[in-house]
């Protein structure tokens, strides 16, 4: 799901509860830096967040303890819960409850899925950069690599002892 998939999930289920945030938020052209502000920028305290979850106060303080959902803390130590906290909360409800897994199960589950967005996030990363690299790899007829640019290709050498025809055809001599 990407982050404006999430961010619009969050937000509709802020709306059921009769929560509006900045009228910025529900705008349909939100930059991807913006949209990435608003998702992880802190906002609720506990008891907000709990009520907008429908959990109790004290099972929040459990998960960040647990390091389930870890929010972000004010100068004076207290817990603000994000959008992206809210989701991750309801994730953690909806595996406890609906699908059954304990607390260290989900933690795992919910690790991992950090791990693929990381790993989805470096793998996009390096297709940007291999896309913008006009360099291309090929190997010769002797084997060796040679750096090509897009569209050229390689040129055949005399490995064999003569010229290398640009011709395809294939000779065949009988005694």
């Amino acid at each position: 799901m990407s982050l404006f998939d999430e961010l619009a999930s969050c937000l509709a289920m802020l709306r059921e509860a009769n929560i509006r945030l900045e009228a910025k938020l529900y705008d349909e052209e939100l930059s991807e830096v913006e949209a990435q502000q608003a998702w992880s920028q802190p906002r609720f305290r506990v008891g907000d967040a709990a009520r907008l979850t429908g959990m109790h106060p004290q099972t929040l303080r459990q998960y960040d303890r647990l390091g389930l959902v870890v929010p972000g803390r004010t100068g004076g130590g207290g817990r603000r819960y994000s959008l992206r906290d809210l989701a991750h909360l309801h994730e953690v409800q909806t595996l406890s409850q609906e699908a059954g897994v304990n607390l260290e199960g989900i933690r795992r589950i919910m690790e991992l899925q950090r791990r693929v967005d990381e790993l989805e996030a470096e793998n996009a990363q390096l297709s940007l950069a291999a896309g913008a690299s006009n360099r291309v790899f090929a190997a010769n007829s002797t084997g060796e690599v040679t750096s090509l640019t897009r569209g050229e290709r390689p040129e055949k050498t005399r490995s064999v002892g003569f010229p290398v025809s640009r011709s395809s055809a294939l000779v065949l001599w009988r005694r």
